[in-house]
């Protein structure tokens, strides 16, 4: 079974994977005086999301594989039956470095460091800690969840960095974590 949805035509009741529509943009130009239709353009294009994610997400490991075999790190890869983008492994610094793609920012990572370690705190003032983080050219990360039968929270936050996958050259990853640590403990000297 596919995980592409479908769609159906309403003139000839076909049904059809929704990346096998045909997208027809009409533009109008129009007289500037009296309004009148002088010409219109079709223009069409589609984009076959599926091919999109998975070179996105091929990129992503490759970026990842360069890394991991320089320092020897071993990478959690995402579990295609959760059908996460989330890729986590172990750095020289003390927190948890997850990498995220998601399908609504295409051709776009986020490589993050994230921690429970005061994160009431950080939730108790965000605006506060998104200050510290623009300083170093980052941005917060959070979230919180309550599992409402046992009122149990977990919290947990951190710092990103978005980066292109366009041309995403792999001298690019330390300097990146370097930046998200200064960013994590200017937030944590920032919470007293």
């Amino acid at each position: 079974m596919s995980d592409i949805p479908e769609m159906s035509c309403p003139s000839c009741d076909k049904t059809f994977a929704e990346n096998a529509c045909r997208y027809v943009a009409l533009s109008q130009e129009h007289c500037p005086y009296c309004g009148a239709v002088v010409q219109v353009t079709e223009g069409f294009g589609g984009t076959d999301i599926v091919a999109m994610v998975a070179g996105d997400v091929a990129a992503i490991d490759s970026w990842l594989d360069h890394h991991a075999g320089i320092v020897g790190v071993e990478i959690k890869r995402p579990s295609t039956k959760e059908r996460s983008n989330l890729w986590t492994f172990s750095t020289p610094y003390p927190w948890t470095c997850e990498v995220s793609y998601e399908q609504k920012l295409p051709n776009m990572l986020a490589i993050r460091f994230v921690t429970e370690e005061n994160a009431e705190a950080v939730f108790a003032n965000p605006a506060r800690t998104a200050i510290a983080c623009a300083k170093h050219g980052v941005q917060l990360y959070g979230y919180r969840k309550t599992k409402p039968m046992t009122e149990q929270v977990t919290a947990k936050w951190g710092v990103t960095q978005y980066l292109s996958l366009y041309k995403l050259p792999e001298e690019l990853f330390e300097p990146i974590l370097s930046r998200l640590d200064s960013a994590m403990k200017e937030v944590l000297t920032s919470l007293g």
